[in-house]
């Protein structure tokens, strides 16, 4: 009998490495959890959109800036005053709702040169200033402040990114796990079917020899033999390559050696945290809408005028000597006067751009909403394409039962035949063979059927 070695070697591999370090499916998935590294980088997205919730991305920050200039004489020594100076000190908070507080504060001198005399002039300015947007978030029946719920929702959006991420690589990780496992069962199919032909083909041959039998007849089963070989390796072929994509997803090079494939009722149990969640490209969907409303909420604040108020209290310094500055401090505390000065800035109004603005969140309004209608029903005709494979195999495992139990119940009574020496070992091997394929197969539509089944929970 003709037996591929290196198969043979390959097979028998597969068939007891599981005993050493074994690797099971709920250790991979572990595994992968926890060095797939689109979920590190989801994950790390997700960390971040909390950082910046925190701290609202620095768009409350105040702004201060402070600027100085001062003229020297060429004579200047270090210990006298310089011929002019001048100081600014600006100081700006934003708030909510389009409203900004504005101090600002500068200070300058001069000295001049009189009758034999220097004389110091010094001008002091504060002003206090407030803008307002006239449209602000509140006026539109808005509660929450635009730029907090964006961040809110933008921390949700990467939560339900990761999540999906999680959930697209478990799911991937389970498809490839069932494909190498059927893959590893179509090997054993063909091989057995292999070392059939080879005992065929022998017990052939000395059946030529005494003018029983036919070449044509053996070149029949040669060519079966064949076919099953190409049909190896091509199983051999997949096998390897669902084996390599797993360890892709996994984002580590496991042996494979030390994986094992076995399947249990429980296994529904390792992806409950991702079956019993909502689908998170349908909740992303809806937050991009979301968005997109709350974004024209802050357009319209934006682009609505805005009133400014400002008021300075203006002083009348004397002149002093450099020497006596502080002498017309005195009455600082007194201004002489108050300026107040009222103003509305309209240009975002007649700029166009609130038009624009329109325009444009009318379109990614609607074009928002088609795509989370057009993902929807892809969704549905997916879940009825899973649904019916699944009937499908429902259907074959019916029938392969039947088989398989027809089998097992002519093995039997060939195993008796041929302890009566009633038929040969090829007869007895034929059958042999025949119910571990068909246990074989069994075994694929009942993986298929645990794929699928799986599969349809995760589009639920």
């Amino acid at each position: 009998m003709r037996i591929n070695k290196k198969v043979m070697f390959l097979i028998m591999l597969l068939g007891i490495i599981d005993f050493i370090f074994p690797l099971s499916f709920e250790e991979l998935l572990e595994m992968t959890l926890e060095s797939n590294e689109e979920i590190k980088n989801s994950l790390s997205d997700y960390e971040n959109s909390l950082v910046t919730l925190e701290t609202k991305d620095g768009l409350y920050a105040p702004t201060i800036i402070v600027s100085s200039s001062l003229t020297i004489p060429k004579d200047y020594e270090w210990n006298s005053n310089p011929d002019n100076f001048s100081s600014t000190l600006t100081y700006t908070q934003p708030f909510p709702g389009g409203t900004a507080l504005s101090i600002e504060t500068d200070y300058s001198f001069e000295i001049i040169n009189g009758l034999g005399n220097k004389i110091m002039k010094q001008n002091p300015n504060l002003t206090l200033s407030i803008s307002q947007s006239l449209f602000p978030f509140w006026m539109q029946r808005k509660k929450k402040e635009p730029i907090k719920f964006s961040l809110e929702k933008q921390k949700e959006y990467y939560y339900n990114e990761l999540l999906y991420i999680k959930k697209t690589v478990v799911q991937n990780l389970f498809q490839h796990y069932i494909n190498a496992f059927i893959a590893r069962n179509e090997m054993f199919i063909n091989q057995n079917n292999i070392e059939l032909y080879d005992e065929q083909i022998e017990a052939l041959e000395l059946l030529k020899a005494s003018g029983n039998v036919t070449q044509s007849r053996i070149l029949e089963i040669e060519n079966q033999r064949w076919t099953s070989q190409q049909a190896l390796m091509t199983a051999q072929s997949n096998y390897v390559n669902y084996i390599s994509q797993l360890k892709n997803i996994a984002g580590t090079d496991f042996d494979e050696q030390n994986l094992t494939f076995s399947i249990d009722e429980g296994v529904e149990l390792l992806f409950s945290e991702y079956i019993k969640d909502k689908d998170p490209i349908e909740l992303n969907n809806k937050i991009k809408i979301e968005m997109i409303e709350n974004s024209r909420v802050l357009e319209k604040q934006s682009s609505a005028p805005v009133l400014n108020f400002s008021l300075q209290p203006k002083w009348s310094l004397g002149i002093t000597s450099p020497d006596g500055w502080q002498d017309a401090w005195s009455d600082f505390c007194n201004p002489v006067a108050w300026k107040a000065s009222l103003s509305v800035n309209l240009s975002p109004m007649i700029s166009g751009i609130a038009k624009q603005n329109k325009k444009k969140y009318e379109i990614n309004h609607k074009q928002a909403e088609e795509n989370d209608a057009a993902y929807i029903k892809q969704k549905r005709i997916h879940m009825e394409q899973c649904e019916n494979i699944l009937r499908h195999f429902l259907i074959e495992k019916n029938t392969i039962e039947q088989l398989y139990s027809y089998a097992c119940d002519e093995l039997e009574g060939y195993k008796s035949q041929y302890e009566a020496n009633a038929i040969s070992k090829l007869d007895l091997d034929t059958v042999m063979v025949r119910v571990e394929n068909c246990r074989l197969s069994k075994e694929i539509i009942e993986l298929n059927i645990s794929l699928y089944n799986i599969l349809l929970k995760f589009l639920q």
